[in-house]
Formats: C-alpha cells, sequence, structure tokens
C-alpha cells in the first residue's frame, strides 16, 4: 500500500511541480527514512500474530529465518551496497505507474540472491567444521589464548 501511496505522491509532485516533496519522495526508500522504520513496525506486528497452519510454510520459513541476518550483511555491506544500488538504478522506475511492482520484484529478487549467497556460506562452513585440520587449528588458537590470560 505505501508503494501506491508513494508513486501517487510523486505524480502529484511532479504535475505541480514542488521540488521538496519530490526530493522527499525519491529518498523514502533509505533505510533510515521514516517510512522505512514505519514499515519494519507494521511487519514485525503482523508476524508477531501470523499463526503458520500450513507444515509446509511453516518448514520454510523456519529454514530461512536464520539467513535473514546474512541477507542483510550482504545487502547493507558497505561496498556491495553502493553497487547493487547503482546498478539496480530505482529511481528511473519512480515515475512509472508500475513501480510498485518493480520494487517488489527488486525486493523478492535481492532476498533470494542473498539467501543463495548465505545458504552456500552456511554450506561450506558445515563443511569446514568437520575438517580435522580446523580442529587442530582452533585448538592451537585456545591454547594460545589460554596462555595470553594466564600470563
Amino acid at each position: 500500500m505505501i508503494p501506491l501511496c508513494v508513486t501517487a505522491c510523486l505524480w502529484i509532485a511532479n504535475t505541480m511541480n514542488i521540488g521538496i516533496i519530490r526530493n522527499v519522495i525519491h529518498h523514502w526508500y533509505s533505510y533510515n527514512a521514516v517510512p522505512a522504520y514505519l514499515m519494519s513496525l507494521g511487519l514485525l506486528d503482523f508476524f508477531i500474530h501470523v499463526k503458520v497452519k500450513n507444515p509446509l510454510i511453516s518448514k520454510a520459513a523456519t529454514k530461512i529465518a536464520p539467513l535473514t541476518l546474512g541477507v542483510y550483511l550482504i545487502h547493507a555491506h558497505a561496498d556491495v551496497s553502493p553497487w547493487m544500488w547503482e546498478m539496480l538504478n530505482m529511481p528511473q522506475y519512480m515515475e512509472y505507474w508500475s513501480f510498485p511492482l518493480v520494487q517488489i520484484g527488486v525486493t523478492v529478487g535481492v532476498f533470494m540472491v542473498c539467501i543463495c549467497l548465505d545458504s552456500g556460506r552456511n554450506l561450506i562452513f558445515k563443511k569446514l567444521e568437520k575438517t580435522p585440520i580446523l580442529d587442530k587449528l582452533n585448538s592451537m588458537v585456545n591454547h594460545l589464548i589460554g596462555h595470553l590470560t594466564h600470563s
């Protein structure tokens, strides 16, 4: 609903040539903008009260939930974020009626790519967890830390 309201406000601002409203709306999607906080609170409230009865959806949510921190860390990384937003260039779509659909598609796409990346990271670390070399390295580091703290 919010993307539709933003698109309508942008259309009105462009029609009436109101620069300050255009500027505010063009930056409404940044991570520290008020709408982002309001949407996150709304989502939090929604998911607190959701009771998932479908076992397939419940299982999917249980698998995806631990990966969401990885999604945040990947897409908000200082090197990834500027490149990603420059590549996506979302403001170019804001004047089109289809902007809310584009925004939802991009959001789902970024989420899915980050989920895949974090799943891959998870698999690699689970494989490395069972490596004897890492066990030996871990015990050596723990031994060194023990000596340094008791000295």
